[in-house]
């Protein structure tokens, strides 16, 4: 039985050096990836955002960071068909509108659209090692009102619908944290 370990252990080092030449030559043959080929697409149909969710981090800040609510702070996680997190790619458009009850149209107090199409562009807004993202979204008005608020994420990528999440967010008036820098 000795004898038996002992050769597995000699085939361990051969067979995790065979694999490793393996992945460094490549299965493909060298062909260039297709940008048609049925495995891309299935690809990033897997991996890219299936859907986005605004977390309950997501709170007013002070851009000024003396207390005064004049932005807010949305934490966001991606994740793909999986349901594994993933990273946010395209065109990210964010709302803070207000919520008042009978009042069929909303009020659109603060905005920010963001490019995310380059790692420069995703790591700038990614944290580690959450794998959050965390946008500042400035009010228009300079100050955020007490009040009830519905925050909207929508992440748009060409040849796919948008993803889509709202967040109901409350503010009572009271002195709010600086914004986080980086």
């Amino acid at each position: 039985m000795r004898h038996c370990c002992q050769s597995t252990r000699r085939a361990g080092p051969q067979a995790a050096l065979a694999v490793l030449l393996a992945s460094l030559a490549g299965c493909g043959g060298g062909r260039p990836v297709q940008p048609n080929a049925p495995e891309l697409a299935a690809f990033l149909e897997v991996s890219l955002p299936a859907r986005v969710r605004i977390l309950t981090w997501t709170k007013p800040v002070s851009l000024r960071g003396d207390g005064t609510a004049d932005a807010v702070e949305v934490v966001l996680a991606a994740y793909d068909a999986c349901d594994d997190p993933t990273k946010l790619v395209g065109t990210l458009a964010l709302e803070v509108l207000t919520r008042r009850t009978g009042q069929h149209i909303a009020t659109q107090v603060a905005a920010r659209s963001v490019e995310l199409r380059t790692p420069a562009a995703i790591r700038a807004e990614r944290e580690q090692p959450s794998g959050f993202y965390r946008f500042t979204v400035p009010t228009r008005a300079g100050k955020l009102a007490p009040g009830q608020y519905v925050v909207t994420a929508r992440l748009q990528y060409e040849g796919a619908p948008a993803r889509l999440d709202e967040f109901a967010l409350s503010y009572d008036g009271t002195p709010v944290p600086p914004a986080r820098t980086r």
